[in-house]
């Protein structure tokens, strides 16, 4: 190897070397920039909501509903038959008397009552004629008038009594106590609701309620109470002083 050769070897060897040596600061320039930090962006705040003052009325208010308890109704039981005191009977009703019924009954005339020899001797007052029965879907009523020995005369002051089977219930009537029908019209209310079954019996009685007549026995029912009905809820008895 000649001096020129080796020359320029020697040349070739010291040009690499500053290239590596010039390069490696580019190479970890390459390799990756530097990390950079970002920088926070400012959080808005949030807006302050005004608190409102008043509250809303509610669209529906419940109101609470007050519970009535039904208080217990006494019971009273029934007792034996109590002894009867005249009393002041149920003031009658005129209009609620059938329009007909009056029509229906004539004066009365002594011919019209088949006597029996028993009750003229044995009581102050028989049974005038046979009972009458009418329907009525209003109310069970007792009706009757009261004849002296010489109808059409009839009596006022007269007392009465009626009770009903199996109820231990008697009630106190009089006679006079509407004149618009005369001194010896009586009248009483048997149930005042409407038509009321029963087996009942009512009789003349002096002021101490012993008997002045026999018991005249009747019923009433709760059906076919119409105006044209057969029912028996209106029910005439008369009664006639004997001597």
């Amino acid at each position: 190897m000649n001096s020129e050769t080796t020359k320029a070897l020697a040349l070739a060897a010291v040009a690499a070397m500053i290239t590596i040596s010039c390069t490696c600061p580019l190479l970890s320039s390459v390799v990756g920039p530097p990390a950079v930090t970002p920088t926070p962006t400012k959080t808005p705040s949030p807006s302050v909501t005004p608190t409102p003052t008043w509250s809303p009325t509610p669209e529906h208010i419940a109101t609470a509903v007050a519970t009535v308890v039904p208080t217990e109704t006494p019971t009273i039981a029934p007792t034996d038959t109590p002894a009867w005191t005249p009393a002041p009977p149920i003031p009658p009703t005129p209009t609620r008397r059938a329009p007909t019924a009056t029509a229906t009954r004539p004066p009365a005339t002594p011919t019209t009552r088949p006597p029996t020899a028993t009750s003229t001797v044995s009581h102050q007052y028989s049974l005038y004629s046979p009972v009458e029965y009418l329907p009525d879907c209003a109310m069970t009523i007792l009706e009757g008038t009261v004849w002296d020995l010489e109808p059409p005369k009839q009596l006022g002051g007269v007392l009465l009594k009626v009770c009903v089977e199996g109820e231990f219930w008697c009630g106190p009537l009089q006679t006079g106590q509407d004149p618009t029908k005369g001194a010896g019209y009586y009248i009483g209310v048997l149930d005042p609701e409407g038509p009321k079954a029963g087996n009942w019996w009512v009789a003349v009685v002096d002021a101490q309620g012993r008997a002045l007549s026999q018991a005249v026995l009747f019923q009433t029912d709760t059906h076919d109470c119409d105006p044209d009905g057969t029912g028996r809820q209106w029910v005439i008895i008369d009664f006639q002083r004997n001597y």
